[in-house]
């Protein structure tokens, strides 16, 4: 899913559904969110959102797509993580298609090793970027 988000040129937002309803709702409002992509297990725990769903494998969700036609700037936002709220209030960190390309080609990662990584973080974690960019 972060891939064609990301391939579609859309900014995403990883949340995770463990988080408190109302830091979830903050997140979305914050940023201005129009669609939470979720599948079906986690549907329930989202339906009081102020935002559309897309829940994968439900009918609204399948079928054949094409691939949009989308051109973004090294500087264009890809994702936005947010801090964990130390200061009482999540922060939106934006990270921009440069950042994930520095991270994903640091030649501190070449080698055999990177290339198969366990990917076991939530992806609202920051560790999450290394586990799905840099292979």
């Amino acid at each position: 899913t972060v891939l064609a988000l990301t391939k579609a040129g859309a900014v995403h937002v990883p949340l995770d559904e463990r988080y408190p309803a109302e830091r979830i709702r903050h997140v979305l409002t914050d940023t201005g969110a129009s669609l939470v992509v979720t599948d079906e297990s986690s549907r329930s725990k989202l339906t009081s959102l102020p935002t559309d769903l897309l829940v994968l494998g439900s009918a609204a969700g399948e079928g054949e797509y094409e691939a949009p036609n989308v051109a973004v700037a090294p500087d264009d936002a890809a994702y936005v993580m947010y801090t964990s709220g130390s200061t009482g209030v999540p922060k939106g960190i934006v990270v921009s298609h440069r950042n994930v390309v520095a991270l994903a080609l640091d030649p501190r990662f070449e080698g055999r090793a990177h290339e198969r990584v366990l990917l076991h973080s939530p992806t609202a974690f920051d560790a999450s970027t290394y586990e799905l960019w840099v292979p």
